[in-house]
């Protein structure tokens, strides 16, 4: 999703708050071979939530018995989410979003490309 003017961008904001479930994760691209997969998520592997202020919270639960929850700011420019950690430093992350789908894409550090795609609760 493309946005340029202010109220696209208030748009997509809207449609953005609530709580969404990652229903896969794909790795790709890796320079280790061994580290690309893909992953179904059947219960879930992250909750993300965005409210209307630009907060946002993620739970990540893929450690069994070890949950880690992030929280920070949102914001959103023409075709990326930025996210700002409370603790730490902003991350930019394409993304697409489509009513009930958002999907986030982003390459690490170790070159590997992340899809991250999510369903509206």
């Amino acid at each position: 999703m493309s946005s340029c003017s202010k109220d696209d961008k208030e748009d997509v904001i809207k449609s953005l708050v609530g709580d969404w479930n990652t229903s896969s994760v794909d790795v790709s691209g890796c320079a280790d071979e061994d580290d690309n997969e893909s992953t179904t998520c059947n219960i879930f592997c992250f909750e993300l939530s965005f409210d209307n202020e630009g907060n946002y919270s993620k739970l990540d639960s893929r450690e069994a018995g070890n949950p880690i929850t992030t929280e920070g700011t949102f914001t959103i420019t023409d075709s990326d989410i930025i996210f700002c950690e409370t603790s730490s430093d902003c991350l930019r992350r394409a993304f697409s979003l489509d009513r009930n789908s958002l999907t986030i894409t982003y390459t690490d550090e170790d070159v590997c490309t992340f899809t991250e795609s999510y369903t509206k609760s």
